[in-house]
């Protein structure tokens, strides 16, 4: 009989811990982008860790984002992307394509880095130009 129980109440053990989450804990993070000195209006800023997993992507509206990230250093690369003029008139050459208006120091040959805490407040300013 008691063997029965405790057989029971390892199921019931093994069942709820499989039901949680096993994946790296998100926190809030949120900030603003200022563009040659005013809000950004569009865009995106990447924070990626850098360890072979995928980035997280928040989106700027307004010079604003916000969205949840795991903990850790990440790099940040900000990109605002603009249509490109039409490249010609053969095949594909009229069809519009989407060009990085910013600098590659801010997001492919990005630096910058920025530490997200499970604390937080993690709120980020990030001002970048034109030029």
């Amino acid at each position: 009989m008691i063997l029965a129980r405790c057989c029971v109440l390892l199921l019931l053990l093994g069942f709820f811990t499989g039901c949680s989450d096993s994946g790296p804990r998100q926190v809030p993070v949120k900030g603003k982008v200022s563009l040659d000195g005013a809000p950004m209006a569009n865009g995106q800023v990447t924070l990626d860790a850098n360890d072979g997993k995928p980035p997280s992507v928040l989106q700027v509206e307004n010079g604003k984002f916000e969205g949840k990230v795991t903990v850790g250093t990440k790099t940040v690369r900000i990109s605002r992307f603009v249509q490109a003029p039409k490249a010609g008139t053969g095949p594909g050459g009229d069809a519009p394509a989407l060009v990085d208006s910013l600098p590659a120091k801010y997001n492919t040959n990005s630096t910058k880095t920025v530490e997200v805490t499970e604390k937080g407040p993690n709120e980020f300013d990030l001002p970048v130009t034109s030029k």
